[in-house]
């Protein structure tokens, strides 16, 4: 015979189907992000490790002052490597032709033996008018196959869209905080074109060992033994110290520290990581809220389950019985999560990587921990957190069942309340009994208000920063010249009254929270009016930035040791004040004190600062031009790739504190439907028990949000200095008073709707429940 407790199945599914259905979408929608997340992720991961052999990217990368003669070159590739040309051009980008610079963009001849281009659409350039540039940028630009742009003047046809496998992420600079694919742009055209094209160029080598390092400790142990033998090479093959200067390092990168190729990868290995903790956590709290649920049922079927165990039901098959909902609704969640995982949320997912990196093609792959993490692990968790609560009260024995009493202790004394007036007594008598409810709502709601808070600080700390570092600009322009001194011998001068001299060199951290960090280091003339330091500076005394500052922790009277970057030299500076700049880590010294510290001629320098633009130096002799469009990438960039997926992420989980919270009002509604049925017969309104029973929901959620708002407010600050810590740059973290009033108001949502779910529950419960009781 089947067992009779199967024929409840139905008859729960539909008297519980509001809970089961709100746990169901919760768990369908988390379980559905989560899986796309895996999915979309592992499909990326594989498309990205492919493309390592598939377009045979770097080892690493030198950049030179100039071009190497033929002899340099082979004698440096007797250190088991093999270089390759890959000079290129930055160059002014024009959309429209208006004569207002769009982007810059970085054009390489088209590559043939290594970091070959993966393209994405189109075709490659094939006459001295045509263009294939990065996919991305095209994307943030809103430019298609067949449009024009202008390369410093000339015009260009975009026949193609590709990912460069060293520019992955579009980082200008590899020591820049983040990448900018909305203003800078990679393209390749044909070997005669990119001759064509009259700008500056940098002489960069790609580098590929003999023996690839087997992981990223042996692949470090041979940079630095590379760097130091071609440090050693350059200084043996040249008597003569000024060709030996023309011949010195710019810049050395080696693949496993260059962000243009590992940031996505590692970005993507952390959204991994992420997306199974909000999985777990949030397969926690509804386990709970089951068992929560199920304990409740198992009180008011006491009397039923104790002649069930009276008439030879095992305590096994009752407790198969309750657990058998909590798992079967995870399971189906689990199941119609992954169906929207493979389909819809896949392509979001992997939309909003296209729109962060500029990564390869991909096909969806099948992944096994997709389902293992998304389907059996959920299911588990259930069915662990279900049997440990519920076990717990069908092991009472079976005259306890029959007697209706499943309290463990002997005794059971009443709380004493304040001298309160009723209403407020009652309230609070009901939150004392139901406390356990209210417990998994109030950590629920920490959870739902700490994304929140994320969702929220990460755009207006975004904000806050672009607004900060336009004010706190040093000057409209910041110039950056390749030489002080013209192709006659004269010193390069301007007529620009406006225009202050200044030095810039880098520096690298070697200790605090994150070793060999680029540190600007800025020469400033004592007259200087852009960078007004409050007193003189002597030898090896220094201002820092107050992001620095806040960063490694540093106060005035601290000694910092910074080095080379490609050297062994260090130096010491002594703080002697914090310079209100949150633009950048960098330190303040006096222009003269720069000079003897770097070993430089009196009166040198390496710039100028000017609020207005500088036209009389010719361009052949300007590296870069700093202005307001650069200071700012970093927040474009960030507001353009983290936005729609805040937005998103906010309103899932308004949907998601909306269910939660309707749930337990739900659960504890029901589980004081005598309580209620009592009052009514005593004369009470439907307004009035829901003024009680609601009013005491609404307690705790006010009371929960305030205090998770708060808390989430300062748990996020730490993990955002943490998280922070670990990438080169600072960005303060910033909330403001009204978002934090935003973020409680957006949780609040979620008890308004639960409110009137309520209030039809209690309307509902008739009065003959508390005239039939037996007790």
């Amino acid at each position: 015979m089947k067992n009779p407790l199967r024929k409840r199945y139905k008859r729960e599914l539909k008297k519980d189907w509001l809970k089961n259905l709100s746990l169901f979408l919760i768990l369908a929608l988390v379980i559905g992000f989560v899986s796309a997340m895996f999915v979309g992720n592992e499909s990326m991961m594989k498309a990205l490790n492919g493309s390592y052999e598939k377009y045979n990217t770097e080892d690493g990368r030198f950049q030179f002052e100039s071009e190497l003669s033929s002899d340099l070159k082979e004698n440096l590739e007797k250190h088991d490597i093999t270089l390759y040309e890959e000079f290129y051009k930055d160059c002014s980008q024009d959309n429209s032709n208006d004569g207002e610079k769009d982007a810059t963009v970085r054009v390489f001849k088209n590559r043939l033996n290594v970091d070959k281009a993966c393209l994405m659409e189109g075709k490659l350039p094939s006459t001295n008018s045509e263009i294939a540039i990065d996919r991305m940028h095209a994307d943030n630009n809103d430019l298609k196959i067949g449009d024009t742009i202008y390369v410093d003047g000339s015009a260009f046809t975009i026949t193609g869209f590709i990912s460069l496998p060293d520019y992955v992420c579009l980082y200008e600079n590899n020591s820049d905080f983040m990448f900018d694919a909305l203003s800078f742009n990679v393209a390749v055209v044909t070997d005669e074109a990119y001759e064509n094209i009259d700008d500056n160029e940098k002489y960069s080598y790609a580098y590929k060992y003999d023996e690839r390092p087997a992981n990223d400790t042996e692949a470090k142990e041979k940079a630095e033994d590379l760097l130091e033998n071609v440090i050693e090479e350059i200084k043996t093959s040249y008597f003569d110290t000024t060709i030996a200067n023309e011949n010195k390092i710019v810049d050395f990168v080696p693949a496993y520290l260059n962000n243009g190729i590992n940031f996505a990868p590692d970005d993507l290995e952390g959204d991994l990581s992420m997306s199974y903790i909000l999985l777990v956590v949030f397969v926690i709290v509804i386990a709970f809220i089951f068992a929560v649920s199920a304990r409740n049922t198992i009180h008011k079927e006491a009397t039923t389950i104790g002649t069930l165990r009276a008439s030879g039901f095992t305590r096994g098959e009752i407790l198969r019985h309750y657990l058998f909902i909590p798992s079967w609704v995870t399971l189906f969640a689990a199941i119609f999560g992954n169906i929207l995982g493979y389909t819809y949320l896949k392509n979001v997912a992997v939309s909003l990587y296209y729109n962060s990196y500029s990564l390869p093609t991909y096909k969806t792959v099948w992944s096994v921990d997709a389902f293992i993490y998304t389907t059996l692990i959920p299911v588990v968790i259930m069915l662990l957190v279900n049997f440990l609560v519920i076990v717990s009260k069908i092991r009472m024995d079976i005259l306890n069942f029959l007697r209706g009493n499943l309290s463990k202790s002997k005794r059971s004394k009443a709380v004493r309340l304040p001298r309160w007036k009723f209403m407020k007594r009652f309230r609070l008598r009901i939150i004392l009994q139901n406390i356990g409810g209210y417990l998994i709502l109030a950590i629920g709601l920490f959870f739902v208000v700490f994304l929140l808070t994320f969702a929220t600080a990460m755009p207006e700390t975004i904000n806050k920063y672009q607004k900060t570092s336009v004010e706190e600009m040093f000057a409209n322009y910041q110039y950056v010249l390749k030489t002080t001194i013209d192709e006659n011998g004269n010193e390069i001068k301007t007529d620009n009254e406006n225009a202050d001299k200044y030095s810039y060199t880098s520096l690298e951290t070697v200790d605090g929270v994150r070793v060999s960090e680029p540190i600007g280091v800025y020469g400033v003339l004592k007259d200087n009016d852009y960078i007004k330091l409050s007193c003189d500076l002597s030898d090896n005394e220094v201002y820092v930035s107050s992001c620095y500052a806040e960063k490694f922790h540093l106060k005035t009277g601290d000694t910092i040791s910074l080095k080379e970057k490609y050297g062994d030299k260090t130096y010491d500076f002594e703080i002697v004040g914090i310079y209100d700049y949150q633009g950048a880590l960098c330190i303040f010294m006096d222009n003269d004190d720069y000079n003897e510290t770097f070993d430089l001629e009196d009166g040198a320098y390496t710039g100028f600062l000017s609020d207005e633009e500088i036209t009389d130096i010719e361009d052949k002799y300007i590296v870069s031009v700093i202005d307001k469009e650069d200071i700012t990438k970093v927040s474009r960039q960030l507001k353009h790739s983290m936005g729609g997926m805040m937005d998103f992420f906010r309103v899932a989980l308004v949907i998601v504190s909306a269910l939660l919270v309707i749930v337990l009002t739900k659960i504890i509604t029901e589980r004081n439907a005598l309580s209620i049925s009592m009052v009514k017969v005593l004369g009470f309104k439907n307004s009035e028990i829901a003024s009680l029973y609601i009013m005491a929901t609404g307690i705790v959620a006010f009371v929960s949000i305030v205090i998770s708002v708060f808390l989430s407010n300062i748990l996020m600050a730490q993990v955002w200095r943490w998280y922070l810590k670990t990438l080169d740059g600072w960005l303060a973290y910033y909330l403001s008073y009204f978002s934090m009033f935003k973020i409680g108001l957006l949780a609040f949502v979620g008890f308004i709707v639960a409110a009137l779910v309520c209030y039809k529950l209690i309307k509902k419960i008739p009065m003959t429940d508390a005239i039939k009781n037996v007790e």
